[in-house]
């Protein structure tokens, strides 16, 4: 896919995030914990992550997706109501491995679940590296859309997967972060 469509796929992405953002009612995000417990998002500040290639032969698309996403970002002038929206990009790439690597993309999705301010996460842009991002990310209720991962086992309709994928998009509306 050219840079353009990679563009364009990113700002959808991000639209469709802050659109479900605001629907789930921001005041009330969050992941129901084992006691019972709801985890709030405090503040006014709510953090998109992109991760992406920005290295390798792959570098051109996700330059291109980071670009798509802060367009759209600031099309929506970088809030939703009160909130200021925040997109931070992260690089799944490393120099040794050319492309995407395994750990990069474990580490990302880290970084992403421990920032109590996430409310999405668009990447990752391989099948691989997004079966490795989504079980972390559905497990503290983060919003993933996965827009170029196209296998067909990443989500299913038996799983809970919060995670919206090439594949899965062509037949599911996109997943909204539960209310708690």
């Amino acid at each position: 896919m050219g840079a353009l469509t990679w563009a364009r796929i990113a700002a959808v992405a991000l639209a469709v995030m802050a659109a479900t953002a605001a629907a789930a009612g921001l005041s009330g995000c969050g992941s129901k914990h084992a006691a019972g417990t709801t985890a709030r998002i405090h503040g006014k500040m709510l953090t998109i992550y992109v991760s992406a290639p920005l290295r390798g032969v792959s570098s051109v698309s996700g330059a291109a997706a980071i670009e798509g996403a802060k367009l759209a970002l600031a099309q929506r002038r970088g809030r939703d109501g009160q909130y200021r929206i925040v997109l931070k990009p992260l690089d799944d790439a490393t120099l040794q491995r050319g492309g995407w690597d395994p750990n990069q993309t474990t580490a990302n999705a880290k970084v992403a679940v421990l920032d109590p301010t996430t409310i999405g996460y668009l990447g990752d842009f391989n099948s691989g590296a997004a079966a490795i991002s989504i079980p972390p990310l559905n497990r503290q209720s983060i919003a993933q859309v996965a827009p170029a991962a196209s296998a067909v086992g990443l989500t299913s309709a038996r799983s809970r997967s919060r995670c919206s994928t090439a594949s899965a998009s062509r037949s599911s509306a996109p997943p909204t972060r539960p209310s708690g």
